[in-house]
């Protein structure tokens, strides 16, 4: 019996948080300043520089796809203008192009998610980041409804 309580601890032990075993990510407090279009934007931070951001996770149509101009629009709407925090994924600080790549979050949630939810955007599977299967299955869902670009561009 006393060989498994090794075993038993660490297992137990590795369930519980502790400000040692997990930190959240910080977020940064930005204003979107323009949507460039369905998954990049730029923003000010407090100081008075400017980045492009993508969001992390989503992949929207480019200029002159089916659904580019409604997933522009409902970004817009939802963020323009507007105050979001931004949270870093785990591996990368920017992509390719040097934009920042950033969880977004306004007031009435995750940006990324509601954009795959409404089928504004495709799930991005060119790289792992830490919401995968949260985004996966919400990509799923707006399939399975032809929600937005599932009902009528694929």
């Amino acid at each position: 019996m006393n060989r498994f309580f090794p075993i038993f601890y660490i297992l137990l032990t590795g369930c519980i948080p502790t400000s040692e075993t997990f930190t959240p990510p910080p977020s940064e407090k930005v204003v979107v300043t323009y949507v460039v279009d369905g998954d990049t934007i730029e923003v000010e931070f407090g100081n008075g520089e400017t980045e492009r951001v993508r969001i992390i996770g989503i992949d929207a149509k480019e200029k002159d796809e089916c659904y580019f101009e409604e997933a522009t629009a409902y970004l817009k709407e939802a963020i323009e203008g507007e105050y979001v925090s931004m949270t870093r994924n785990k591996r990368e600080n920017r992509d390719k192009y040097e934009r920042l790549l950033r969880y977004v979050r306004s007031t009435d949630g995750d940006i990324g998610l509601s954009m795959l939810t409404l089928g504004y955007a495709k799930n991005y599977p060119w790289f792992r980041h830490d919401r995968e299967q949260e985004y996966t299955q919400a990509e799923l869902l707006a399939k399975a409804s032809q929600m937005g670009l599932w009902g009528g561009c694929e």
